[in-house]
């Protein structure tokens, strides 16, 4: 039982520390996807909104940040970023800024 009661407590200890409680970075969200792919692309709001929904849906949080920093055009993380993803992560970011454009503009479309 002693044991126990000393697991317990540098668990607490741990988590007063930050350790379970430190904040998860998930990327950029959907809407700061939006903002940006509006700021930069020139690209009409409706789509843009889509094109934000589609990546917070669609690709993990490096992806999001790997093709946010794409738009915005921070080469600097994005050299970072590429790296960490891989070949396979690198190809869905740069897949998704190549398909989604179309399928939200498509849908626009057809609404």
């Amino acid at each position: 039982m002693k044991h126990l009661t000393f697991a317990f407590l540098g668990a607490l200890a741990l988590s007063a520390c930050g350790g379970d409680n430190a904040k998860k970075d998930d990327g950029p969200t959907g809407a700061q996807f939006a903002e940006a792919c509006g700021e930069e692309l020139n690209v009409p709001e409706e789509i843009c909104k889509c094109i934000g929904e589609k990546a917070e849906a669609d690709l993990t949080a490096i992806e999001r940040k790997f093709a946010y920093a794409s738009i915005t055009g921070d080469m600097e993380t994005t050299e970072k970023l590429r790296s960490e993803l891989g070949v396979e992560g690198s190809m869905n970011a740069g897949m998704f800024m190549v398909n989604a454009p179309a399928a939200c503009a498509s849908e626009n479309a057809s609404d």
